[in-house]
């Protein structure tokens, strides 16, 4: 059966305190008069069984509780006792009422759990009375529960702080400190009680007391808050280093007492300490980082490419590991005549070295690209200039050319990963398996290879970063690189390559560098609006010239070319069959180009004997061909091939439009 809880509501300002009694058992005309006096002050609520109570009282607003002995369900001592076992009444002051043949309540009230006791019948006031003395008993409580709790978190913040507060008395010297000072300062509250500053001040590191105690006395003049960071040895003698602040308190105008914090920062000193060093080796390392990434930058070439018989894309990405950098690079040579020069390489190491070292070769590769030498010559030449710079430094490259005359690819190795020919719908190779010695041994020679890069075929050349891992087989990195390749669609782009390096190593996975290029000759002849070629081999007789300016006559005609550049590219190549038919040696071979921005004019043939510009005296006839071919080109030169010797020059169209 549910006992609904009989309430009075406050009348005429009543219970202004906002006191909540809640009175339970005894007869239903007892509890209608209690309500009505107690009614007039306080907030009541009656029940007429001990469960009603239990659970009115669980809500936690209950002030007082005023208990018949005789409440049933249950009684008054089981009552007492549920309640005061329940963390939200165990504090509420209970007064027991007991009948007057029960005399013997009063003594058995304590025990059973009871704060006081009134005999039926009671007078108003006497009642009355008994309640405002238990309100106040049960303020009290609360007060010095929240005061100790209050206390307790108080310790257990300066505790994890390793914060502790203090007092000193400046006239009798009475030190008062709470537990977490008494810890730091290595002093026991009793000691401190009776040895005042002197019982801590004997345990300040000798070399600090001078400072301390002035600094003492300075705010004890008020000269100044106290601010100090001090040493203190412990009878175990470890030091600790704790940061001492205060204030003087006045009163009446006289300094009265010094009240501050002690603060146990020796973890901070320390971790301060090894912040420092290594902010320094940091710091150091970032420099020595900073300067290999500018020497790296500035040294790699431009991410975009504009080469007319190739399609270029590139991608280079810094190792992630520690603060270095290394040594890997790329370039791309335009070496005329529609030629490209394609160099890939890696200095082994990391830091400032690699990357100085790195930047010495690639200036020197593109030096020696002038000199149009073919690869194998040019990587023996690399090679004493490695040797000269450190003997113990390794450097891998490859030096490949390639001619879109006949799409041939002529490249030398010296100890790097082979290149890759890639062709859609067919299994990814390397080109070949001979690898020669890496730059830096000395003393040796290297071999040329070859190889076609037809109408849809791509070579793939990369750095040792994307294939290798360690503790991991190289050519398992290789074969990895090759199945992606296979299942990729044709690299023509920068962003294609980013995505392909990637999936293979994602950013972060990699500590090492990775440079990478996938080139391809361009498309076929009309994708550019312009591209055209013709060859002829010219019989080996004067007659033959003549024969040649009429096959260039047509190819210029064709092409739509204006008679002013038509007639001087005629000239020049009269000038340069000639100078093959005299000089040279069968068979000679006439090759025209034409690009979306100049044209190539080449003359090959079987001798070895390299023609030397001279300015011809006058009336002379002989010696002004490659006089009027570097007046009238835009760029010229001379190069030895696997047969012989060529001889190029092309003419920009822009400027002959003009």
């Amino acid at each position: 059966m549910t006992v609904r809880p009989e309430r009075s509501f406050p009348r005429d300002g009543a219970h202004a305190s906002g006191a909540h009694i809640l009175v339970v058992g005894g007869n239903p005309d007892v509890r209608r008069y209690m309500k009505d006096v107690l009614g007039r002050h306080w907030e009541v609520t009656a029940v007429a069984d001990g469960e009603a109570a239990l659970a009115r009282a669980g809500a936690g607003d209950v002030d007082v509780v005023l208990a018949d002995v005789a409440t049933p369900d249950p009684d008054g001592s089981e009552l007492i006792r549920r309640l005061r076992s329940s963390r939200v009444t165990a504090m509420v002051p209970i007064i027991m009422l007991c009948a007057p043949a029960a005399d013997d309540a009063a003594v058995d009230a304590p025990d059973a759990g009871a704060d006081d006791y009134l005999i039926k019948p009671f007078a108003v006031r006497e009642l009355i009375a008994r309640v405002k003395t238990n309100l106040e008993l049960h303020r009290a409580r609360a007060v010095t529960a929240e005061l100790a709790r209050s206390r307790e978190l108080l310790d257990e913040a300066q505790r994890i702080a390793k914060l502790g507060s203090w007092q000193l008395d400046l006239e009798t010297d009475e030190l008062i400190g709470s537990p977490e000072f008494h810890r730091i300062v290595r002093v026991t509250p009793e000691v401190s009680a009776t040895g005042g500053r002197a019982a801590w001040l004997s345990h300040v590191h000798p070399d600090d007391l001078a400072r301390v105690t002035g600094d003492l006395d300075r705010a004890a003049r008020r000269a100044g808050p106290l601010e100090s960071e001090v040493r203190v040895v412990g009878d175990d003698g470890r030091t600790a280093v704790v940061e001492l602040r205060g204030e003087v308190f006045s009163v009446d105008g006289f300094p009265s007492r010094l009240i501050g914090s002690v603060q146990d920062v020796t973890e901070r000193r320390q971790t301060d300490a090894s912040i420092d060093a290594e902010s320094l080796a940091s710091l150091v390392a970032r420099r020595e980082h900073g300067i290999a990434l500018q020497l790296q930058a500035s040294l790699l070439p431009e991410r975009e490419f504009d080469s007319e018989g190739l399609v270029i894309a590139s991608y280079y990405r810094a190792g992630a590991h520690g603060l270095d950098v290394g040594g890997d690079w790329y370039d791309v040579i335009e070496l005329g005549a529609g030629r490209t020069a394609l160099v890939i390489g890696d200095v082994m190491g990391r830091g400032v070295q690699a990357a100085a070292v790195m930047g010495q070769v690639r200036v020197a590769v593109r030096a020696y690209s002038r000199l149009d030498l073919p690869p194998a010559d040019l990587l023996e030449l690399l090679d004493s200039l490695v040797s000269d710079l450190d003997s113990d430094q390794i450097v891998t490259c490859i030096y490949a050319v390639f001619d879109p005359a006949d799409r041939s690819l002529t490249f030398a190795n010296a100890g790097h990963p082979p290149p890759l020919l890639v062709r859609a719908g067919h299994p990814v190779r390397p080109i070949s398996s001979v690898t020669e010695p890496p730059l830096g041994v000395g003393g040796q020679s290297f071999r040329e290879q070859y190889a076609e890069l037809p109408d849809g075929v791509q070579l793939a050349l990369y750095t040792d970063g994307l294939v290798e891992r360690r503790g991991d087989d190289i050519d398992a990195g290789i074969a990895e690189l090759c199945s992606q390749l296979r299942d990729a669609p044709r690299l023509t782009h920068n962003a294609d390559l980013a995505e392909l390096v990637n999936r293979l190593r994602p950013p972060g996975d990699d500590d090492d560098d990775i440079a990478m290029l996938v080139v391809g000759p361009s498309p076929p002849s009309g994708a550019h609006g312009h591209a055209a070629s013709g060859h002829v081999e010219i019989p080996f007789r004067k007659e033959a010239v003549a024969e040649a300016r009429r096959l260039v006559v047509d190819w210029l005609c064709k092409w739509g070319i204006g008679s002013e550049l038509r007639d001087t590219i005629v000239l020049i190549t009269s000038e340069l069959a000639s100078n093959a038919i005299l000089y040279g040696r069968a068979p000679v071979m006439l090759l025209l180009r034409r690009g979306p921005v100049s044209i190539t004019l080449e003359v090959r043939d079987h001798g070895k004997l390299m023609p030397q510009p001279q300015r011809p005296a006058p009336n002379d006839e002989h010696g002004r061909g490659l006089y009027l071919v570097d007046m009238c080109a835009s760029r010229w030169g001379i190069r030895s091939t696997s047969t012989g010797k060529a001889v190029w020059c092309s003419f920009d169209l822009a400027a002959w439009s003009r």
